[in-house]
């Protein structure tokens, strides 16, 4: 009980410098923890609020957060759990269709009756609708909707703008989105990002989705995620599969956390071994110093890795990474590499 409870005040501590834009450790470091406590911990199912401003404001309707599916087992034990309810409604299940949409990676929001609002804690969220003054793009025309739908999405950054003006400074796009609205005054570098249209409020009904029957699911549920996360310009933290069928989401329901009829797929992380040989810190062009931890060359997904990254002091500090030091090393989110852990 003694070590859950460690594990609970750690989770928070990250969960702290995570909201506030400075996360201490990546998700994968996190993720890695979480994993420790019992599964029916109610910390596995807690709603994490994005505190980003002082103002809060009730959600007509609470947004649910998602379950998460990391494994082959978790995955066909939901799509089981569909199957029994096509059993309950009478509805052969071969004919179910389910769409998969990418579970972008950033702040998520939503827009309604011209406001801009994070999730928060999924009952009242944060009032960020100068956000559109800052230079917040949107895909959909705020002007010519009904105000009164509201208009679920992410704010993220143009992964491919990202990767060539950004990837020095920040260690993942959600950090630097999280810091450029939470800025009273915006830096050279966001102002830019701001002008180019590269930080977007992504709304998930203009997101591409693909429909599928649930032979195609039980078949490869891998293979589809990896084609629906190739062709996203965002970071990504998964795909979302969701059942189609009214009758079966609404005999599927819902818990006071997330609707039963839709699940979270995380990506499958291929870890890899290397040594940490350097360890240097670079100073940004806003002034800011990281770590960069330099590793024996290590191939990571078809490219030569000799750098990964330190995050910030506080993380090589925690996890005690040093010259000499055997690590295991993450692709988290397919963007930069990630020490999971010393080995």
């Amino acid at each position: 009980m003694e070590k859950n409870e460690q594990i609970v005040r750690q989770l928070d501590d990250w969960n702290r410098t995570y909201r506030s834009g400075e996360p201490s450790v990546p998700d994968s470091v996190y993720d890695y923890e979480l994993k420790k406590l019992p599964e029916d911990h109610p910390y596995r199912n807690k709603v994490e609020p994005e505190e980003l401003y002082k103002g809060r404001v009730k959600h007509n309707k609470p947004m649910l957060s998602m379950q998460k599916a990391k494994t082959e087992e978790e995955m066909e034990k939901w799509i089981d759990s569909v199957i029994d309810a096509c059993r309950r409604t009478g509805i052969y299940y071969k004919n179910v269709k389910f769409k998969a949409t990418a579970k972008l990676d950033g702040i998520a929001g939503k827009y309604e009756n011209h406001k801009l609002v994070t999730r928060g804690d999924g009952l009242f969220g944060n009032d960020i609708t100068n956000s559109f003054d800052k230079g917040i793009a949107t895909v959909f025309e705020k002007d010519s909707i009904d105000p009164t739908i509201p208009i679920l999405g992410e704010l993220v950054v143009k992964l491919d703008y990202f990767k060539e003006h950004l990837s020095e400074e920040f260690s993942h796009p959600r950090n630097f989105v999280s810091g450029a609205i939470m800025a009273d005054v915006s830096s050279p570098i966001t102002e830019k990002a701001f002008k180019d249209n590269a930080i977007v409020f992504q709304d998930y009904h203009n997101l591409s989705t693909v429909s599928y029957y649930i032979n195609d699911l039980l078949e490869d549920f891998r293979e589809i995620e990896e084609d629906i996360s190739s062709s996203i310009n965002y970071a990504i933290d998964g795909v979302i599969f969701e059942v189609v069928d009214p009758v079966i989401k609404e005999k599927m329901g819902e818990t006071s956390h997330h609707p039963n009829w839709a699940i979270a797929l995380k990506p499958k992380d291929a870890t890899y071994e290397s040594t940490v040989v350097d360890i240097k810190w670079q100073t940004g062009r806003s002034g800011k110093v990281t770590p960069v931890i330099h590793i024996e060359p290590t191939m990571i997904d078809g490219v030569e890795v000799r750098r990964a990254s330190g995050h910030n002091a506080k993380m090589v500090e925690t996890m005690g990474i040093e010259i000499g030091a055997k690590v295991e090393l993450i692709r988290s989110g397919s963007v930069i590499p990630y020490i999971l852990r010393i080995i």
